[in-house]
């Protein structure tokens, strides 16, 4: 991954123009992996502060296969914590309170789930950060 990243970024700084680019994020690192790179490194700084400060909401858009819901919308409760190695987890809503084996709790969380279109787009976002 490290070398697919750092030709990615010279990719960037020829195609742009840049003389340097900053990576500011690394969005949801087990899944989809997306990158937030910005130009200037004041930019990616205050960036990156806002992530810590868990001040950027993050929303994404599916296109699902098959039959469309019988729900326009609808709630997932769950839960979330570090594993033992480090990497945020998903848990069941039950494992909430739990004591992980870092030593981190299982915290609540819920994704709100809105369809978009009968065509199958669905809207997925975090519906409250009730960790804080």
């Amino acid at each position: 991954m490290f070398q697919l990243t750092c030709s990615f970024l010279h990719f960037v700084s020829d195609s742009t123009g840049a003389s340097e680019v900053h990576l500011a994020n690394r969005l949801d690192r087990d899944t989809s992996g997306v990158m937030v790179i910005t130009k200037s490194h004041k930019v990616a700084a205050k960036l990156v502060q806002a992530f810590t400060d868990h001040k950027v909401q993050k929303t994404y858009v599916a296109l699902c296969i098959g039959s469309a819901p019988r729900w326009d919308r609808i709630r997932l409760k769950s839960g979330h914590g570090r594993s033992k190695f480090g990497a945020w987890r998903v848990y069941a809503a039950s494992d909430v309170g739990r004591t992980l084996p870092g030593g981190s709790t299982v915290r609540d969380m819920e994704t709100l789930f809105e369809l978009l279109s009968v065509n199958g787009q669905v809207c997925c976002r975090e519906a409250a950060d009730r960790s804080e």
